[in-house]
């Protein structure tokens, strides 16, 4: 009931409701239908420059990742996003979780991953 609901009323969602609803069917297992994902990449293309912030890309992609949905029209917005914004506003714990999440998708992008390399050794010290 909860999917069918958030499906039609989405775009009434906070992009961190998004991120939120994304991030639990991820961690219960519960996968929804094609019309919850139409209505996650339409909100996704809408607001991912203008709303999201990196919080919200990787409890995206981690919850995506947790239900094994690689979803190559989310990716590819995602990843667009990445390479024109890069990883500078992304906290380690966002950029551990979010290169774990591609891996496990086996969503290998390399220029994604280059950044992702690059921002991971400038940070380096960092991780502890």
């Amino acid at each position: 009931a909860i999917i069918a609901s958030s499906t039609t009323r989405m775009e009434t969602f906070s992009p961190q409701g998004i991120s939120m609803l994304v991030f639990a069917l991820g961690f219960t297992g519960q996968r929804p239908r094609a019309s919850f994902m139409q209505a996650l990449v339409r909100e996704t293309k809408a607001r991912l420059d203008t709303e999201f912030d990196p919080v919200v890309v990787t409890s995206i992609v981690y919850g995506l990742m947790r239900l094994g949905i690689k979803d190559d029209r989310l990716m590819k917005l995602i990843r667009n996003y990445i390479v024109r914004q890069g990883f500078d506003d992304f906290g380690n714990l966002s950029i551990a979780c979010f290169s774990y999440s591609l891996s496990k998708l086996e969503y290998f992008d390399e220029q994604t991953f280059a950044l992702l390399g690059s921002k991971t050794l400038d940070n380096i010290d960092d991780f502890e």
